[in-house]
């Protein structure tokens, strides 16, 4: 009984990063708006409240991303830091991997007065076990 009074206090910050500039494939920016519409998401039995969706600072594609790129992870980082300096339950939705950059910036900088962030990161798609001179997409 206390852990379903518990659940129904509960709830998931949700922060999305609509951007894909980063990436290969066109239309990644638009995950976000896809996925918090899922009815995956509603299905979730902890609620999801929104509260901040970065929009991507278009500046061109792949290299020419780069100054986008660092714009979009800055405010993201400082919308992670902000939830994590909150105690909130955190979720980071994005389209391209670029924005791991700003939501693990946050994240680090919010808990660095307790200590160092140790973060190992899995790509689903390998894609960093694979030769850059064999296979070089200019992703960022």
């Amino acid at each position: 009984m206390k852990r379903t009074m518990r659940l129904a206090q509960q709830f998931i910050t949700a922060v999305g990063c609509a951007n894909g500039n980063g990436g290969r494939h066109l239309g990644c920016e638009h995950a976000v708006k896809i996925l918090r519409n899922s009815k995956f998401l509603k299905q979730v039995r902890v609620p999801i409240q929104w509260k901040h969706v970065v929009e991507e600072v278009a500046t061109g594609r792949h290299f020419e991303a780069l100054a986008g790129v660092t714009q979009t992870c800055k405010e993201l980082a400082f919308h992670t830091r902000n939830a994590i300096e909150n105690k909130e339950e955190l979720l980071v939705l994005g389209g391209d991997h670029s924005c791991a950059m700003g939501t693990w910036s946050g994240v680090a900088s919010a808990i660095r007065p307790y200590g160092d962030l140790g973060l190992i990161w899995v790509d689903a798609h390998m894609v960093s076990a694979q030769l850059i001179c064999c296979y070089w997409y200019g992703n960022l």
